[in-house]
């Protein structure tokens, strides 16, 4: 069972407390005078109406999380992300930004990591959250990161994690039925984990672009999602007897498995940050020679598990 919300901006505070003296008029069955009858349609729809507070900035997700963070290391600071209200002026950004990692200092925590994407009106911060301020959190009390005007949502840190598959295995089928790659240039894109470059499957047949060096981080042994996807995408289904695709495929390592041997995407950047750099080379920008000008397509199969497809859609 999800609940709905719908957010209203108001122009200012007077017509906010205007709109909440409605509200209550109209809950004790008192005439809401001329002119504001169009309302009562309005309010019988809705089971509250309240202004922007901590319940909105910290989702039942968040808390969960933070649950189950503290629950494994109870003294550990957990890792959060924090949207800002983007504002279009830069130093209206900048004072934002200074204002909140002044927060988050005094509340002795560390800003990991910040971006901020003009064309989709973003403004993330990457913080951790010393464990003791914590409990208030979960509680939505009083304290300055669910109350402070700059932030609009804590989340769970965004984390693409593969999922464990069976590695492939070499290729048995006969050379001279299998169609040899050209250099023809690719059109489609895969941002995933580290492939097995030289695997019999895909051995000259990708452009590996790697600017973050995730390869020289990742175990080949578990380098097992961005290889099966790969050799999905270049020679599809392998019960099927037909040619593999003869373009190459352009590769963007977003995972890396390490010690753990769980691939996943960088713990010390936003998500949404890694995601964008990665589109924005592609084409290029700002004097930057796009890194494969002719890929239209592209394949991101991999999900957020901290993120389920609930209420509001991620930036």
């Amino acid at each position: 069972n999800v609940g709905g919300r719908f957010y209203l901006a108001m122009p200012d505070v007077s017509a906010l407390r205007q709109l909440l003296s409605l509200w209550d008029r109209w809950a004790r069955n008192e005439d809401l005078g001329t002119g504001y009858a169009p309302f009562k349609h309005v309010f019988a729809q809705l089971r509250r109406l309240r202004p922007w507070g901590a319940e909105d900035r910290i989702s039942d997700e968040t808390i969960s999380y933070w649950k189950e963070e503290t629950a494994r290391e109870p003294d550990r600071p957990v890792r959060t992300e924090v949207e800002l209200w983007f504002h279009e002026n830069q130093a209206r950004r900048q004072q934002s930004s200074q204002s909140f990692a002044t927060l988050v200092s005094e509340s002795g925590g560390v800003v990991v990591s910040e971006a901020i994407i003009e064309e989709i009106a973003y403004h993330g911060v990457l913080i951790d959250i010393p464990a003791n301020e914590l409990s208030a959190l979960m509680e939505r009390r009083g304290v300055y990161l669910a109350l402070a005007d700059e932030v609009m949502f804590l989340r769970p840190q965004s984390l693409l994690i593969g999922s464990l598959e069976p590695e492939l295995t070499e290729d048995s089928t006969p050379r001279n039925n299998v169609e040899e790659p050209t250099r023809n240039k690719p059109i489609a894109a895969l941002f995933d984990g580290v492939p097995v470059q030289g695997h019999d499957l895909l051995a000259e047949r990708l452009i590996i672009d790697d600017p973050d060096d995730l390869s020289s981080q990742a175990i080949v042994s578990r380098r097992i999602h961005g290889t099966a996807m790969s050799s999905l995408i270049l020679h599809g289904d392998r019960n099927i007897v037909e040619p593999p695709l003869t373009r190459l495929l352009y590769v963007r390592p977003l995972m890396f498995a390490s010690a753990d041997g769980i691939e996943r995407t960088e713990d010390n950047r936003l998500l949404i940050d890694t995601i964008y750099r990665a589109i924005i080379r592609i084409k290029g920008s700002n004097g930057e020679e796009p890194a494969a000008p002719t890929v239209f397509l592209v394949n991101l199969s991999i999900g957020d598990i901290r993120r389920p497809f609930s209420r509001l859609i991620s930036p």
